[in-house]
């Protein structure tokens, strides 16, 4: 049997081992069965790429046709848009000769190039036909800088007759397209690609005979020997052919390099996009929800809010970029300089990389959280876990964040607000009372100023009230927004929670002088180190001490 590097002359034998290699099931493992297409795959100790056969059922297309179109290079550049270049280079025998064929490949991977020996075998019409190749080494066509060498350890056709105008067809392959690409990506993408160009080729035979028809018609040097013009074979231009060498060089040629690099770049992109849309989509849902409630008309301060959310948009963006250059080896890394100098300081570089992607993944992960803890109101009236009754039995830091759920199924809505017209009976106001998200009740028409049995705020901040004395308001961007957002009546965190709950309890709290702020009810308290300060501060001065 034919083996890489070496010129194959083929006997019957041979042939009749391709196709019982071919019709035979054993040993073959079933991926695909559709549509007239089996795509099987089979292991061997040649390569890690899976030995690769398909069978496919051709209707209106006879053997010798699909025997022509797969001879005929010149036709294959019209339909075959993976091919960039194809040619003989020499003929070994009246049914065999040496060429040369390259393929696309798509970014950022190089393009491939084959040298292979190719052998055929016509045992007439109506009859069985057979095409094999292998590659070989001819000096005449070295390896290429823009391309990878790829071997083709066997690929072959075989085109069963099954009728005047129908045929089986069966096309078996195994090839290690070198570079760096690893085997399961390559065995899974050409499962798929299969069927896809059994598909082409069967279209490409349905114009066949009226393209050959306008391109040298009687030209078919595989049917007539006769017609071959190109040069015989020299022993000496065939070179020796390594397997191993040949894909240990094509492995160095910093392709995965690239690999890395890309997924790299579109991994940034991704967090880029994610981190600038999220803002964006909240703030869109919340301005539609106040806009169709008339609950606070803030649309004008889209662009503080927007700058407001940018703050967190660096955090996300640097923590994203900082930890993918932390995780990526050195190796795939481009290299500004060769130096020696910069050879020394390259440990020295890569630990400054390694502590600086972390620090920003870590803040980055502090924003992440500080993100989804803001989206859950912690309403501090419940009985069970108000943080200014110390004796409470179940007063505990899980049952506080364990209760912020609860607003959740209650959205906050207009209808749930009593207007001053209102009258509501004594067993309404008890029951509205116990809603954390709106607890407060007129009890007596006619009054702007709202009674409520339970205080809204805990007035967590009520020993810093004067926040300009704050010396962590700039450095904490809890208390940086809410200086900036005054005047909105209360702090809203619109960039990083659904600004619709925060816009409605603003409203409130602004038109009827509710006392307190957003602040008062911020989950993120036992996370920000000045509320902390302030909420030991507070339970020691509860406690007595």
């Amino acid at each position: 049997m034919m083996k890489v590097g070496e010129i194959f002359l083929p006997d019957d034998q041979d042939f009749r081992q391709f196709k019982n290699d071919c019709i035979t099931d054993e040993g073959w493992a079933l991926c695909y069965d559709k549509s007239s297409c089996r795509v099987a795959t089979k292991k061997n100790s040649l390569s890690p790429f899976d030995v690769l056969r398909v069978q496919s059922e051709f209707q209106g297309i006879s053997s010798e046709l699909l025997y022509d179109v797969i001879h005929d290079g010149e036709f294959r550049q019209t339909w075959d848009t993976a091919m960039l270049e194809g040619y003989e280079i020499c003929s070994v025998l009246p049914n065999s000769d040496i060429g040369y064929y390259s393929i696309k490949s798509p970014p950022p991977f190089k393009n491939r190039d084959f040298v292979t020996q190719r052998c055929w075998l016509d045992l007439g019409r109506n009859s069985e036909k057979y095409i094999l190749n292998h590659s070989v080494n001819h000096l005449r066509e070295p390896p290429r800088k823009n391309c990878i060498r790829g071997i083709s350890f066997l690929t072959g056709y075989l085109i069963i007759p099954t009728g005047p105008s129908s045929c089986t067809f069966y096309y078996m392959t195994q090839s290690d397209p070198g570079g760096s690409l690893p085997a399961w990506l390559v065995n899974k993408i050409s499962k798929v690609l299969a069927p896809k160009l059994m598909k082409k080729l069967a279209k490409a035979c349905t114009k066949y005979d009226k393209w050959k028809a306008k391109n040298q018609p009687s030209h078919k040097p595989w049917l007539y020997p006769e017609q071959m013009t190109i040069a015989r074979y020299k022993p000496d231009e065939i070179g020796t052919f390594d397997v191993n060498e040949t894909l240990t060089s094509s492995a160095n040629t910093g392709e995965a390099n690239k690999f890395i690099m890309s997924w790299r770049q579109i991994l940034i992109g991704f967090l880029i996009f994610a981190t600038l849309v999220i803002p964006i989509v909240q703030l869109s849902f919340g301005f539609h929800y106040i806009k169709q409630n008339n609950v606070c008309p803030i649309e004008s301060d889209i662009m503080l809010l927007m700058a407001i959310g940018g703050v967190f948009e660096v955090l996300f963006f640097a923590a994203s970029f900082g930890f993918v250059c932390a995780v990526t080896p050195s190796k795939y890394k481009k290299q500004k300089s060769k130096s020696t100098a910069a050879d020394n300081t390259k440990g020295s570089n890569r630990a400054s990389l390694i502590i600086v992607g972390f620090i920003t993944a870590i803040l980055g992960a502090c924003a992440i959280i500080f993100f989804v803890l803001i989206q859950i109101r912690v309403y501090a009236n419940f009985n069970e876990a108000q943080w200014t009754v110390s004796d409470s039995p179940k007063y505990c830091l899980f049952t506080v964040f364990s209760s912020a759920f609860e607003p959740i199924r209650f959205q906050p809505s207009p209808r749930i607000v009593p207007s001053d017209n209102l009258q509501l009976t004594e067993q309404q106001i008890k029951g509205r009372q116990q809603l954390a998200h709106v607890n407060v009740v007129v009890t007596q028409a006619g009054r702007n100023v709202w009674d409520f049995e339970y205080p809204w705020s805990n007035k967590l901040c009520s020993c810093s009230t004067d926040m300009t004395q704050c010396c962590f308001a700039f450095c904490c961007l809890c208390c940086f927004e809410c200086r900036l957002f005054k005047r909105a009546g209360e702090n809203m965190w619109t960039s990083l929670a659904p600004g619709a709950r925060y816009a409605l309890r603003s409203k409130i709290r602004t038109a009827f002088r509710i006392e307190g702020d957003l602040c008062e009810d911020c989950c993120v308290s036992t996370c920000c180190p000045c509320c902390s300060v302030i909420q030991i501060e507070r339970e020691l001065h509860y406690q007595g001490l």
